[in-house]
């Protein structure tokens, strides 16, 4: 079995799916060490290591440098998470682009079933993996939905909104994107404070509709971690606005893929309003017409939402 095991890692490897893996980093000293001790680790080897320090005041740096030999450290004016990605983008020479967060950890065996499935899949353009969401109580594998069970056991690709929509889990830190999509669909937008991973992947899956995706419980994303980009940021205009706009914009480039993507960013959409109503985040009037000119509501739905906009919270 080891011998097997081994021969489809050569097998991989001879077929050159070079991967670049992007850490953008920020104060991350606590957690970078663990970050790329889980990329070092993989089964099956990557081409290089990007580290993007996002102008670290603590000592970054100084646990970067303990990999010299493993990585490449570049470090930039603090920018935001998102700078940081697409300087690790622009910096990549692989063919294929791998992210991690510094403060997240890739799992056993995640590189390893994501070539395979790559190789067995060429036209997939990208793909990610299952994860462990690991909090304060520990960690909760999350479930594929049902429906969509089947395919991804059998390795093939899954559409993204609908599956979006049924609750599979799509993470910045498990996915891998063929670089040339960098180059047809943008990258990570930097007008967003949050949430521009999202963007990305909706600007993606209206290109490439199909996703790979491996049940593997490939990373553990930690949540609840100091200095994270969405705390103390109650507002969520610029995002809402984003999500009408990105709807407006596929209606109006006249993708086949809108109707599924609607349906995924009106749950949304409404997500953002029920919040609002019960003060958990803040919009403003304005993108609430906004809101509610992009999509339509059924009657029981406009009926809460006038009840949000009489008596608010």
């Amino acid at each position: 079995m080891g011998s097997l095991r081994t021969g489809l890692i050569v097998q991989l490897i001879m077929k050159r799916i070079s991967i670049s893996v992007v850490i953008p980093a920020f104060n991350a000293e606590a957690t970078l060490e663990r970050a790329l001790q889980s990329v070092i680790s993989q089964s099956y080897p990557v081409s290089e290591i990007i580290v993007i320090d996002d102008g670290s005041a603590d000592a970054t740096r100084e646990v970067a440098e303990r990999y010299r030999g493993n990585i490449r450290y570049v470090r930039q004016e603090n920018a935001g998470v998102s700078a940081a990605r697409n300087r690790g983008i622009e910096e990549a020479s692989a063919e294929w682009i791998a992210f991690l967060d510094a403060d997240d950890e890739w799992l056993p065996g995640k590189v390893e079933e994501q070539a395979k499935r790559l190789l067995a899949h060429p036209e997939i353009m990208w793909i990610c993996t299952n994860m462990e969401v690991f909090g304060d109580d520990g960690g909760e594998v999350l479930k594929v939905p049902n429906e969509f069970l089947s395919s991804v056991e059998s390795g093939g690709p899954i559409p993204f909104f609908p599956s979006s929509r049924a609750g599979t889990q799509f993470q910045t830190s498990g996915f891998i994107v063929h670089q040339s999509v960098f180059r047809e669909v943008g990258n990570f937008d930097l007008k967003l404070r949050i949430c521009q991973d999202r963007d990305l992947w909706w600007r993606i899956a209206l290109k490439y509709p199909l996703v790979g995706y491996a049940p593997i419980v490939g990373h553990r994303y930690f949540v609840n971690v100091a200095g994270s980009l969405t705390k103390g940021l109650p507002g969520r205009d610029i995002e809402l606005v984003n999500v009408c706009d990105r709807v407006d914009s596929a209606k109006r480039s006249g993708s086949g893929m809108v109707d599924g993507f609607e349906s995924h960013a009106k749950d949304l959409a409404w997500s953002y309003l029920m919040r609002a109503g019960a003060g958990i985040v803040s919009l403003s009037q304005s993108s609430r017409e906004l809101t509610y000119r992009t999509f339509k509501f059924d009657w029981h739905q406009r009926g809460w939402l006038r009840l949000i906009d009489l008596v608010p919270s």
